[in-house]
């Protein structure tokens, strides 16, 4: 996915991760997060850990995963303004399979200049644009230029 060449030259980086790939060195036999946020032209800063709804009751494979991690990274020089920046902790609701919880999504507006695009998008957001076989409306992933 051409997301470098996509992106502005200074921009944030969401990317989700779950608990097992953060423990795996690698993805499914490819690179992992960090590798793919670097080929994407971004430095990984931090990680934001969701922690989803109240009940619990998450998969696993030893312990219940009850939370979902976001690798944070940015391309160029943009820093988050020091009465912006938020807790790197940040509970939500569970919605269908895959879907980012509104939380996040106000966070991100809160601290990230738009334009906003969410990939893989589960649902259509107001003032995003998005693309995913499961997003309403799902637009084609633009063409670049190799």
């Amino acid at each position: 996915m051409p997301i470098s060449d996509l992106a502005d030259d200074n921009a944030h980086l969401y990317m989700w991760v779950t608990n097992p790939i953060l423990t795996e060195q690698r993805l499914r036999g490819g690179p992992n997060a960090v590798q793919i946020a670097r080929a994407w032209g971004f430095e990984p800063k931090t990680l934001l850990t969701w922690i989803k709804g109240e009940n619990g009751g998450g998969m696993g494979f030893y312990y219940r995963g009850d939370t979902e991690h976001v690798l944070f990274a940015v391309k160029g020089s943009l820093p988050i303004p020091a009465a912006l920046r938020k807790s790197n902790v940040f509970r939500g609701k569970k919605g269908s399979h895959s879907a980012k919880p509104d939380a996040f999504l106000d966070m991100v507006e809160q601290v990230s200049p738009g334009p906003y695009v969410e990939l893989f998008a589960r649902r259509a957001r107001f003032g995003w644009d998005y693309w995913g076989n499961e997003s309403l409306g799902t637009a084609e992933m633009p063409e670049v230029a190799a």
